[in-house]
């Protein structure tokens, strides 16, 4: 179908058995909006995130979602910023624990750590 628009928003869902400590992660460090929220009648929440930069998260708990450490091969949610070292700062302000940034060959600064789900994030600044 040339021309029609078949996909106009990717959302991203990611389970979680630590709902609040979600939202708050997403929305208080990471500049995220809640959009909208339900719980289904078997008590399955979903919670949506929307951010500026056009991002879309959708955390789901409740019923028969555990969440916790996805492991190797699982998908990095990677977010571009105007500074790492910003966003680190901030990060250690909440009392997170975050590693060093590291500063790849070609000058872009990349920091990677988890969500409270165990969802690997990079945050990566273009060089200087």
């Amino acid at each position: 179908m040339a021309g029609a628009k078949i996909i106009n928003k990717i959302v991203i869902t990611i389970p979680t058995s630590l709902p609040d400590e979600s939202i708050a992660f997403y929305v208080g460090l990471l500049d995220f909006e809640v959009r909208e929220q339900y719980e289904r009648t078997d008590g399955v929440k979903f919670v949506f995130l929307s951010h500026r930069a056009g991002a879309h998260l959708e955390l789901v708990s409740g019923g028969y979602i555990t969440g916790g450490s996805i492991g190797p091969g699982a998908p990095v949610m990677t977010f571009m910023v105007d500074s790492v070292a910003e966003m680190s700062q901030r990060l250690i302000n909440a009392g997170k624990p975050v590693p060093a940034a590291r500063i790849l060959p070609s000058g872009l600064a990349m920091l990677r750590f988890n969500d409270p789900n165990g969802v690997t994030i990079s945050l990566v600044s273009p060089p200087g």
